[in-house]
């Protein structure tokens, strides 16, 4: 898609608030593109990127509305509107990806969607939905949708398995520095550590 073209889609995907500005218009070099408008007195912002076909993913709202108790949406109307606003942009998203996660955070109620095989997520894959007191998308981040890795037809046992590490893993003993910011560790300095030389 042209800059033109990109900047548009952009603006459609939520209303601009007229007193906005642009701060950020960004192109990189994988076509992605981001742009942000602020209102800097209020400290309000909006993010939009897209993907070089134009597709969202991901936006961000910072906006300092506050909203009586009495108004809020009960956890299911929010969720509607989150499904709702992930099928306006993908609309094949919920078959692939499973609503995984419902999280309270400070302001908003947070959905994972996720893709699953043998009921296990798979990494940098699926999105997160946050929805205000009002059922409004205030975050958006769309990891994508992944291709399945192949099942294998039978599973090791995991008494086999760790037979297998048993009799095969070869392990010496080191000295070595750790540090708290790289290990779990309570203090740093030289400790005593399995190194592996084989497997």
């Amino acid at each position: 898609m042209q800059k033109a073209e990109l900047k548009r889609r952009a603006l459609s995907i939520v209303p601009l608030p007229s007193h906005y500005e642009l701060i950020i218009e960004e192109y990189s070099e994988d076509g992605r593109v981001m742009f942000s408008w602020a209102n800097e007195q209020q400290d309000e912002s909006m993010t939009v990127e897209l993907d070089c076909t134009g597709h969202l993913v991901y936006l961000s709202i910072e906006a300092n509305d506050t909203v009586p108790e009495a108004v809020t949406l009960s956890i299911e109307e929010k969720r509607r509107s989150a499904e709702q606003f992930l099928l306006s942009h993908y609309p094949e998203a919920l078959k692939d990806l499973t609503l995984s996660q419902k999280k309270k955070l400070s302001r908003v109620e947070r959905f994972s969607f996720e893709q699953f095989v043998m009921d296990v997520p798979l990494a940098q894959a699926g999105c997160f939905i946050d929805v205000d007191a009002l059922g409004n998308i205030v975050k958006f981040r769309y990891n994508g949708v992944k291709m399945s890795p192949e099942i294998p037809l039978k599973l090791v046992s995991k008494e086999n398995l760790m037979e297998y590490v048993r009799n095969t893993l070869s392990l010496q003993l080191v000295i070595t520095k750790l540090s708290r910011d790289v290990y779990n560790v309570k203090k740093e300095g030289l400790h005593l550590v399995y190194e592996v030389l084989s497997f």
